[in-house]
C-alpha cells in the first residue's frame, strides 16, 4: 500500500545517506595522516622562522627549546619507523 511504499522509500534514502556519510568519514580518515604531517611541516617552518627572529636575543633561552626539538625528532623517527614496517 501507499504508506508502506513511502516508508520503504524513506528508509532506503536514509540508508543511502548513512552509507555516503560512512564513505566520506572513511575517506577522511584515510587522508588524516597525510594532512597531519603536512600541517606539522608547516608548523615546523613557522617555528624555524620564529627561532631565527629570536635566536640572537639575549632573553631567548635555546635550552628551553632543545628538549622539545628532541621530542619532536623522536616522534618523527617513530612515524618513519612505523611507515617502514608497513612498507615491507
Amino acid at each position: 500500500d501507499r504508506i508502506e511504499l513511502v516508508r520503504n522509500l524513506s528508509e532506503s534514502i536514509d540508508d543511502a545517506v548513512e552509507q555516503k556519510r560512512y564513505e566520506l568519514r572513511s575517506a577522511k580518515n584515510l587522508n588524516d595522516p597525510i594532512k597531519l604531517v603536512a600541517d606539522a611541516k608547516l608548523q615546523i617552518e613557522k617555528a624555524l622562522d620564529a627561532y631565527r627572529k629570536v635566536a640572537k636575543n639575549p632573553g631567548f633561552r635555546v635550552g628551553k627549546l632543545a628538549p622539545h626539538v628532541r621530542r619532536l625528532s623522536h616522534a618523527l623517527e617513530a612515524l618513519k619507523s612505523e611507515i617502514q614496517k608497513n612498507e615491507a
